[in-house]
This record gives C-alpha cells, sequence and structure tokens, in this order.
C-alpha cells in the first residue's frame, strides 16, 4: 500500500470546517504512512474555499461550480487521489491518534474492499453509526445498527459501512464505478456501494479500534426540510431493492407486500414514504440498465450476502455466527 488520501467533502459548512477540520490535519500530520489531504467543495458559496487555501495551503482542495450531491463529488475527488487507498471523510466528523493503524491493516486481505471505523456521536459515548448489516424482511429491505456494548466492541464482517468515514481500495472502488449518481444528492449510495461489494466477492469489515465522533447530518439538517429529507430516503430505498435484488425470492416478497405498504403507509399517516415510492419511479428506466449490468457481475446472491455478513472475526481468523 502506497498511502491513503484522505478525502473531505464539504457544502455551506464552513462553521463546521473551522470546528472540525483543523483537527483532521493535526492528526494526519501525524501519520507515518505517505498521505494526502483533499478537500472537495460542493459548489459552497460561504467562502470555505478560500478560507481553506488561505489556512492550510499544502490540502489540496478541489472547488466544483455546483452542488451536484454526493456521489458525484467524492467520485471527483477520488479521480484525482494520488495513494492507493481512500479515507472519505465528511465535514462533521473527527478523529483522533491511532486511528488509520487499525483500518490500514485488513487491506492487507485481498478479499476486503473496505473497512468501517466505530463512528460515536459528538458526546464520545452514544453509538452513531459502525456495525450495520442489512435485514429483508415482508419485502423490503431495511438497515439494523448494533449497539449492544458486548458487540461493538469485537470486529465483525458487516454489510455495510456508513458514508461518513470508512476506508477502502481505490482499485476496488473503481471497478465498482464508485458512488452511483443515480442517489444524487445524497443517501443510500453507500449503502449500494457496499452491497454491490459484497455481491461481486468482496468483503466489509467493522473495525471497533477505529473511533471517529460524528454531527450527524449537520449539514443536511439545516439546508433540507424534514419532507425532503424523508421522501428522498424513501426513494432511493425503492431504488435501491429494484436495482439490486435478484434473488427471485426476494423479488416476489416485494411484489406480494408492496401494494399493501403503500395503502397501509398512506392510511396511518406515513404519506411521505408514499410520495418516495413515487419518486423513484421515473428512474425505473436507468435503474434496469443498471440492474442488468450488475447482475452480469454478480457473484453471490443475496441471501448469502446477508447469510456471510455480520460475523465475528476472531483473532485465529476464523469466524463465528451471532
Amino acid at each position: 500500500m502506497s498511502g491513503v488520501s484522505v478525502i473531505v467533502l464539504t457544502w455551506n459548512g464552513i462553521q463546521l470546517i473551522k470546528e472540525c477540520f483543523p483537527q483532521i490535519v493535526t492528526v494526519t500530520q501525524q501519520w507515518k504512512i505517505p498521505h494526502e489531504l483533499i478537500l472537495i467543495d460542493n459548489g459552497s458559496k460561504d467562502g470555505t474555499i478560500s478560507y481553506v487555501k488561505e489556512m492550510w495551503p499544502e490540502v489540496h482542495a478541489i472547488s466544483l461550480e455546483k452542488n451536484r450531491g454526493f456521489s458525484h463529488a467524492n467520485n471527483c475527488a477520488a479521480r484525482q487521489a494520488q495513494h492507493d487507498i481512500l479515507l472519505f471523510v465528511n465535514n462533521d466528523l473527527v478523529f483522533e491518534g491511532g486511528f488509520i493503524e487499525p483500518l490500514i491493516n485488513h487491506l492487507e486481505n485481498e478479499e476486503v474492499f473496505a473497512v468501517a471505523p466505530k463512528i460515536l456521536k459528538w458526546d464520545r459515548k452514544t453509538v452513531d453509526d459502525g456495525l450495520r448489516h442489512g435485514e429483508y424482511h415482508s419485502g423490503l429491505f431495511s438497515v439494523h445498527l448494533e449497539v449492544d456494548k458486548n458487540r461493538i466492541d469485537l470486529p465483525h464482517w458487516v454489510t455495510f459501512f456508513c458514508g461518513a468515514c470508512f476506508l477502502c481500495k481505490k482499485e476496488y472502488f473503481f471497478e465498482l464505478g464508485g458512488f452511483d449518481e443515480v442517489y444524487t444528492p445524497y443517501s443510500w449510495e453507500d449503502l449500494d456501494l457496499a452491497y454491490r461489494a459484497w455481491k461481486r466477492g468482496y468483503k466489509i469489515i467493522y473495525e471497533p479500534k477505529a473511533v471517529c465522533y460524528h454531527k450527524r447530518e449537520a449539514t443536511t439538517k439545516s439546508l433540507f426540510s424534514n419532507f425532503f429529507f424523508i421522501t428522498l430516503i424513501w426513494r432511493n430505498k425503492f431504488l435501491f431493492i429494484w436495482k439490486n435484488i435478484t434473488y427471485m425470492p426476494f423479488i416476489l416478497d416485494h411484489i406480494i407486500h408492496l401494494p399493501w405498504k403503500l395503502i397501509k403507509f398512506l392510511f396511518n399517516g406515513r404519506w411521505r414514504y408514499v410520495c418516495g415510492f413515487f419518486r423513484a419511479i421515473p428512474h425505473i428506466p436507468i435503474i434496469y440498465k443498471k440492474r442488468r449490468a450488475e447482475k452480469k457481475k454478480e457473484m453471490i446472491t443475496d441471501n448469502e450476502v446477508l447469510a456471510r455478513s455480520f460475523h465475528i472475526i476472531n483473532n485465529n481468523n476464523s469466524e463465528r455466527r451471532i
């Protein structure tokens, strides 16, 4: 491994940059492994780029003319990365010394595509993300976050990583096509990337020794309405299912349960979820093309992905299902 390219995404978040970025700069300067720090600005109008260039001229600052979404911006930064390991970091997140080594060690395994750290909330105590696995029930795909203290301190194979912070191999990232921009502006693109990696035969590891701290959705909550936020999440959930689920029993389950779920959501006041479904429908043609392309590269089925993830990884490299 030649080194690490740290990619920090920001959009109209100069206050978060002032609060979080200095620590990222300080910690990365202490790393012994070769590295670079890339800040990708997604069309901010708050002076972020000029501020960063003045404060840290050594940082590779990239400015996009307008906000093209999470996927496009990170893909753009990854294409300019000089090293063969990518560390994606949101602008509302910090980490401390000793963070990078436990993550990088796992990449020696050729089967591993990405490593997810333990992400705590800003209070440094509450679990925010990290140990994630997928569940398919009653025709819908959902994400379960484990918070049990007896489990979150052990390394696992996991279905997903959180896009706010994860480490991956650049070669595999581009082999997978990077983040899919169909999920623009954001949400589910990280889950999609991880899931496609599993189906192509790669693995995702959760490493609890690497800890970071997150002000979750500090940018999105300040710039988007709750209505937009919920309908977008559900739009992208449907896009994820229609694009990635190819195991026939799961498909039939989705077809059978979907009409009744939409009616139920409509009558119990969860109409924003129904709006998400109708927002997904116009994307069906492009989703169908992507689905066919991914199906050709699929090495394991959906039920196998869910069965193989969420295993404890012991020191002797054996696995144990929880």
